[in-house]
């Protein structure tokens, strides 16, 4: 996959060009693609992942963002085998309503593994959380021979904070996962990741290069993060850094909707027997992917999947 480049502009060059990516993006989201983009005519079927994250509704109105990803997934695309969500389900008040709501409203789609992790918001109320969504901080869940490392915000402020104990269990999962293919799950993203998000200090992992070290001596294939609330027709939402073992960091966009951009959430596709996946990024409002052949993700290892549901410690949250 070819990498990406920073992209830099002047503030006046900035004026100029963001107007007119927006308008551009307005012409062409109207345009609808196959909900499958082909990927159900594969066989054998692949494994799907549907990454998200950010929900965030500021008023009872923007809880249809979430309704509107709901039923884009549930109607419109490939039945994800998994969710993985990257924090922030809560904004500012109503939080115990807002996880129990959560909780609901995500059973309208035919999804019957969810994963998920703590962000900074979820801080403002971190007991009604845990007690209501996920108890766990930090956890591993295998599928096949995927091995995903999930790890919250350990504490509350926008930067997110991760323990040295947690840190000293993620290196110990990555230095002896052997044969796996390994993805990694944060709230923020990893300092010098090289996402355009990477450049704003509030929005990364606190001594990011803990994590840094390690990756430059064992293989993780993807580390997937939210927070940022950048749109995905920036640049760099993903982004392969040779610099850090060739690990493939991925920007999740947000469910909520902000200024000039849409409902955006990530879908990862696996297919047994292949060392590539495919990274689409899915607009729900517009119920169209922005790249609808989507990027190859190189893996370390072909992926093989359970041999029948519940096989070994398919779909299990360890905490070790």
């Amino acid at each position: 996959m070819k990498q990406n480049r920073i992209f830099r502009t002047s503030p006046r060059m900035s004026r100029v060009i963001v107007p007119v990516i927006g308008i551009l993006c307005i012409l062409t989201g109207g345009i609808r693609d196959d909900a499958y983009s082909g990927v159900h005519d594969i066989s054998p079927k692949p494994f799907v992942v549907w990454a998200h994250s950010d929900i965030q509704p500021r008023s009872e109105k923007e809880k249809r963002n979430y309704i509107i990803a709901l039923k884009d997934i549930r109607d419109n695309t490939a039945t994800p085998d998994m969710a993985l969500f990257g924090g922030d389900i809560v904004q500012h008040s109503h939080f115990r309503n807002m996880f129990l709501w959560f909780m609901k409203v995500r059973k309208t789609v035919p999804v019957t593994e969810w994963y998920e992790i703590a962000g900074n918001h979820e801080w403002r109320a971190i007991n009604d959380y845990r007690s209501i969504v996920r108890r766990d901080l930090h956890y591993a869940v295998r599928k096949g021979n995927i091995l995903f490392l999930l790890m919250s915000n350990e504490e509350p402020g926008r930067r997110s904070f991760i323990s040295d104990d947690t840190f000293r269990w993620w290196e110990n999962m990555v230095r002896t996962g052997g044969d796996s293919i390994i993805i990694t799950v944060t709230h923020g993203n990893l300092e010098g990741s090289g996402l355009i998000s990477s450049n704003l200090e509030r929005l990364t992992i606190i001594i990011s290069e803990r994590f840094r070290k390690v990756l430059r001596q064992h293989k993780v294939d993807m580390w997937i993060s939210g927070h940022s609330h950048f749109p995905g027709w920036m640049p760099n939402m993903h982004y392969r850094n040779e610099n850090l073992g060739g690990t493939v960091f991925i920007d999740t966009g947000a469910i909520r909707r902000d200024f000039m951009t849409s409902i955006e959430s990530r879908m990862l596709f696996f297919t047994p027997g292949r060392a590539t996946a495919i990274l689409r990024y899915r607009d729900h409002l517009h119920q169209n992917y922005f790249n609808i052949k989507g990027y190859s993700i190189p893996l370390s290892h072909p992926f093989i999947p359970d041999h029948h549901p519940g096989a070994g410690s398919s779909g299990t949250a360890a905490v070790k």
